[in-house]
């Protein structure tokens, strides 16, 4: 891999990870004021793709940015700039740089009480209302694509995400588009997959699975190969046989709920989440007063930004000034000292 110190105007600060296909990084836009930002890239050797498979991924790749840009939640990740790079031959997407970790390497330290846990689905669940609402179905919610920053889970990577805005022959269309082991069973149903394919309601059943995950500390189908985890989820006992793990936890009807087999009965909201889960009233205003809480640090953020911006434009107008006040001061004395000169060359 080249050592890139620049795509664009943004400057390169460090190398965060690395896809199939691109890398991801942290950097600075030297336009705007040094905002760090984090900066998608997907490779695209000779500027433009050359191959149905390129096509696709480019496809992909500029689908998520205009999706995202749309929207507009404090949980969702803002994305500033689009474009591509000739010079080192790489698209790239701009968003806004989070702090905290994914949701996934929190799960890897074992299960998450109740309380974070409720907090958690409940907020993430806030999020898909808006989505679904906003005609847009991400299609690949899991713990790796969740980001916690300051506690708040912020919902990323909008690659194969469905809207009804956007033309259906640029956004993936496969059945089985997603992580396989996040997939509802009417996707591996033959009779069913085309009704449900761009249904908001496989967006619920990844979060039951997220679910399932913060309060077990595993993945519901754990299967890397996608025949037998289709066989594994099509098995109607084996699955109520795993969630009845959680039968005596306060959580139980919450994940249940989501699981359901028939996404017509499916919770699909967060306030089907709360009528089915024993909340109390605080605990709701607690995760409320936090989120709010969020939006203010973020708005805090982003008065950052534009005061560091302020006093870089007042430090050029000070300058200006100075220089202009300083030549006007020696004005007069040029023009004096003009004058004896001219009087002189008269006198001689």
């Amino acid at each position: 891999m080249i050592d890139v110190k620049r795509i664009g105007k943004y400057e390169i600060i460090e190398l965060l990870g690395v896809g199939g296909q691109g890398e991801v990084y942290k950097a600075r836009d030297m336009s705007i004021g040094g905002r760090i930002v984090a900066l998608k890239t997907l490779d695209i050797p000779g500027g433009k793709p050359r191959s149905y498979k390129a096509q696709e991924a480019f496809d992909r790749f500029r689908n998520e940015a205009e999706i995202t840009a749309k929207l507009d939640h404090p949980q969702i990740a803002q994305v500033f700039d689009y474009g591509i790079d000739p010079e080192t031959e790489k698209a790239f997407i701009a968003r806004q740089f989070l702090q905290g970790e994914q949701l996934s390497k929190l799960i890897e330290k074992g299960p998450i009480d109740y309380d974070e846990g409720l907090r958690i689905v409940l907020s993430l669940a806030g999020v898909l209302d808006y989505l679904h609402k906003q005609g847009v179905v991400h299609r690949d919610i899991k713990p790796a694509n969740i980001f916690l920053q300051y506690g708040i889970p912020m919902i990323v990577d909008f690659g194969i995400a469905y809207s009804e805005w956007t033309d259906k022959t640029k956004t993936q269309t496969g059945y089985h588009i997603g992580t396989s082991n996040y997939l509802p069973p009417e996707l591996f149903d033959r009779k069913l997959r085309d009704k449900y394919r761009y249904s908001p309601s496989r967006d619920w059943w990844a979060l039951g699975c997220v679910a399932f995950e913060l309060f077990t500390g595993k993945k519901l189908f754990d299967e890397e190969e996608t025949t037998i985890l289709a066989i594994a989820v099509a098995n109607k006992e084996e699955q109520e046989i795993i969630v009845e793990e959680l039968k005596d936890h306060p959580a139980f009807p919450v994940v249940k709920g989501l699981l359901d087999r028939n996404p017509e009965e499916r919770l699909n909201s967060v306030n089907d989440l709360k009528s089915v889960m024993k909340i109390k009233t605080d605990k709701i205003a607690s995760k409320e007063e936090e989120l709010k809480s969020f939006e203010f640090k973020q708005e805090i953020e982003k008065e950052e930004v534009l005061n560091e911006n302020n006093k870089a434009v007042n430090l050029v107008y000070a300058e200006f000034w100075r220089r202009l006040i300083a030549a006007l001061i020696d004005l007069p004395i040029i023009i004096a000292v003009y004058i004896i000169i001219e009087g002189i060359l008269h006198i001689f």
